[in-house]
């Protein structure tokens, strides 16, 4: 255990219970934990604000029950030293709250969607890229359907630069929107 301390690389465990986030908590005072997202980060980087002037990546939920895939994601960029902002309660009670929010989803270089129940939220910001709206950004999403979900889950199967990983995967998905992320910062500097 000293060694991960010692080696300064950030180092992510998710699908804690609290009882192992706790236990981690006390043999890595300093570690960064997020009981919502089920997650423990030992030698976490500062988390980087979507404003840092770096590529980031928008994470937007669709409902509170959304919640915890999202903080999962959050914490994916933070061990990953990526750029991010959390947009949240953006779903299908009201797509002005997604219009309410279009810039910053604009500006993002990758997003992870949480879809909701009935995956309308990446459905819409689909639509809202093919319509201009939401510009031409890559997308990393995370589908979760419940029931009728299938037919908005083939939707976006087809759609060139989605990422769809499976039920309640932040992991994966913000894996891949920071891996967009960093390509990009990448292209940036050399």
């Amino acid at each position: 255990m000293g060694k991960i301390q010692r080696s300064g690389l950030a180092v992510l465990t998710t699908r804690l219970s609290a009882e192992k986030i706790a236990a981690l908590q006390t043999r890595f005072p300093l570690g960064r934990a997020n009981s919502a997202g089920r997650t423990f980060t030992v030698n976490a980087p500062k988390p980087k604000p979507a404003d840092c002037g770096e590529p980031f990546v928008a994470i937007l939920a669709a409902g509170t029950s959304d919640f915890p895939v999202a903080e999962e994601a959050v914490e994916v960029c933070v061990a990953m030293g990526v750029a991010f902002e959390k947009i949240y309660d953006v779903g299908v009670s009201g797509l002005h709250r997604l219009l309410n929010r279009i810039e910053s989803v604009q500006q993002a270089s990758a997003l992870v969607v949480i879809a909701g129940m009935e995956g309308r939220c990446p459905a819409w910001c689909g639509t809202c890229g093919a319509a201009g709206f939401c510009g031409a950004n890559q997308r990393g999403l995370r589908r979760k359907f419940w029931g009728r979900g299938r037919a908005a889950c083939d939707a976006q199967l087809v759609r060139a630069g989605v990422t769809v990983v499976n039920i309640d995967n932040g992991f994966s998905a913000a894996y891949a929107a920071c891996n967009v992320a960093r390509l990009i910062r990448e292209a940036r500097t050399s």
